[in-house]
């Protein structure tokens, strides 16, 4: 009885050992298409009479900005580029009665514009936030080129104005604040055939001729081409308006 029950143990070992083994279960991994979320597509496209539309993503990559048409009271600047003709450290010039310790710039203003200008006025240099006069005004050459000639004197003890060196100044106009609808000067594209802006125009951004006027502090007047309220873009008008001209040419995508 004993050989009997070991024998039948031995026999369900045995068959418990030639059982075939159940298949594994294997994860799949997933795919990168799974893993990752679908990519929104980038879709920039151009209509002559409508404008520039980019897609939603397109504009955050870009950085686009906008801005409303605002109406406010200005004061007349004027803003030109004058060039550095004498170094502060040079000696005192007998002849010219120009001063050691001061840098001497040249620039030329419209002869329509000049007037309001006076000897003695201050001048901002954008050039270390530093503030001259206007020293001179000649008007010889005036009736021939249409242009002043504007000298400002400029206190630069430490010589950093150099011969030959461009810088931008500012001066006031003269003339007393007025209204006028304005935009930021960032907003304003200036090309070879005239000033634009882009114009939100629904779901497109249509570049829009444009008149300017005074330039007041980091806005520009809009004297034409622009009503109160409209919404424009701030930035960076420049590079979309090279997207304009590729997408224009059928370099753009559909």
């Amino acid at each position: 009885m004993r050989y009997s029950l070991l024998t039948l143990f031995a026999v369900l070992v045995l068959a418990g050992c030639n059982r075939p083994a159940e298949p594994a279960q294997v994860t799949q991994p997933k795919s990168s298409e799974q893993n990752s979320k679908p990519e929104v597509e980038q879709k920039i496209g151009f209509d002559a009479e409508k404008g520039l539309s980019l897609s939603d993503d397109v504009l955050k990559a870009q950085g686009v900005d906008f801005a409303k048409v605002e109406s406010r009271n200005l004061v007349p600047k004027i803003v030109a580029n004058g060039q550095v003709y004498r170094a502060a450290s040079e000696a005192a010039s007998r002849f010219g009665r120009e001063k050691n310790g001061f840098a001497y710039i040249t620039t030329s203003v419209d002869l329509g514009s000049a007037d309001p200008i006076k000897v003695g006025q201050q001048v901002a240099i954008d050039h270390g936030d530093k503030v001259g006069i206007v020293w001179r005004i000649e008007r010889m050459q005036s009736s021939i080129t249409g242009k002043v000639e504007v000298l400002i004197e400029v206190p630069d003890p430490d010589s950093k104005l150099i011969v030959g060196g461009f810088v931008s100044i500012t001066l006031d106009a003269g003339s007393s604040p007025r209204r006028g609808l304005v935009v930021p000067a960032s907003a304003l594209l200036k090309t070879a055939t005239g000033s634009f802006v882009y114009l939100k125009n629904g779901e497109h951004l249509l570049r829009k001729p444009v008149g300017v006027g005074i330039i007041a502090d980091n806005s520009v007047e809009i004297v034409d081409g622009l009503r109160e309220g409209e919404t424009i873009v701030t930035k960076p008008v420049q590079t979309l308006y090279l997207i304009e001209l590729r997408a224009a040419t059928g370099g753009g995508e559909e």
